[in-house]
């Protein structure tokens, strides 16, 4: 999905969370619905005796169907996002809060590794970890336990996992990061010819 980057002429590639906890959510909307409306079908059937399935049958439904809607809405509500701008690697959520944001002239490295047992992670190693105009949503000392086990400073992680593979992030961001890197140095050189030329 494309979206306008207010800081930058090129629209900014979205990448959204994958769709797996819909599904769950949904599941479980159905899944509490069913057993509700089981609970009340024993009931109105009136087998509402001593060792009823009806009355046991309300109460889960009446959970499940609750904790799936409440899933759902805070899906609807949160719909966190990876922001690959033309100039910066943003997450984003709600309609346009910015929670995390690393500037490509920050980046050092961006790749796609294994973490311990766990899959495949886009990784950034940065070029100054105590430059104050990046920051990314991550607990306490997580970065430098990463950075002293991986070499990394941060895990572009959704808690449900990316809509794409983090190989395929990674070479997102890298072919942005490659084409904001040519148009630096180009407007530098720039920059350098007119100072020349006065």
């Amino acid at each position: 999905m494309q979206s306008a980057d207010p800081l930058s002429p090129e629209p900014a590639e979205e990448i959204g969370a994958s769709r797996f906890l819909s599904v769950l959510s949904f599941g479980l909307v159905g899944a509490g619905l069913l057993l509700f409306l089981l609970g009340v079908i024993a009931g109105r059937s009136g087998q509402v005796e001593p060792g009823s399935i009806g009355p046991f049958l309300l109460l889960p439904g009446c959970l499940v169907l609750a904790y799936g809607i409440w899933q759902q809405i805070r899906w609807w509500r949160n719909n966190k996002r990876l922001r690959i701008a033309a100039d910066r690697i943003q997450l984003v959520q709600g309609e346009a809060e910015v929670i995390g944001d690393i500037p490509y002239d920050n980046v050092a490295k961006i790749t796609a590794e294994r973490i311990g047992r766990s899959g495949l992670k886009a990784l950034v190693r940065l070029v100054d970890p105590g430059r104050k105009d990046w920051s990314w949503p991550q607990p306490p000392g997580f970065r430098e336990l990463l950075h002293s086990s991986y070499g990394y400073d941060v895990v572009l992680l959704h808690e449900i996992g990316w809509r794409d593979s983090a190989d395929v992030i990674c070479d997102k961001i890298q072919e942005r990061l490659d084409r904001w890197r040519a148009t630096a140095h180009a407007a530098a050189a720039n920059e350098a010819t007119r100072s020349v030329e006065r």
